[in-house]
């Protein structure tokens, strides 16, 4: 059965509403930030983790309005790779 037109849109609403953010690593959906929470995919490799965790610790604080947004790729990777240099 077809999902009406008029639903998906609907559907579509409620996720801006919820402020919806995909998590792309290395081309790949990895995560999503939604609702103050982050979902990530458990089969990213342990090295790759803390870079992905940061990328939706930027959304977050995006999301809470701690950060200037709008959340971009570019800007997730150059403040997870800040976080990593500040890790070591």
């Amino acid at each position: 059965m077809a999902v009406p037109a008029s639903l998906k849109i609907a559907a579509m609403g409620e996720l801006r509403r919820l402020n919806l953010q995909r998590i792309t690593h290395n081309g790949e959906l990895v995560a999503v930030v939604i609702a103050g929470q982050a979902i990530i995919d458990d089969t990213i490799p342990a090295a790759e983790q803390p870079l992905v965790q940061a990328k939706c610790l930027y959304a977050l604080e995006i999301q809470a309005g701690d950060l200037p947004g709008p959340y971009t790729d570019q800007k997730a990777d150059l403040y997870a790779r800040a976080a990593a240099r500040l890790r070591r």
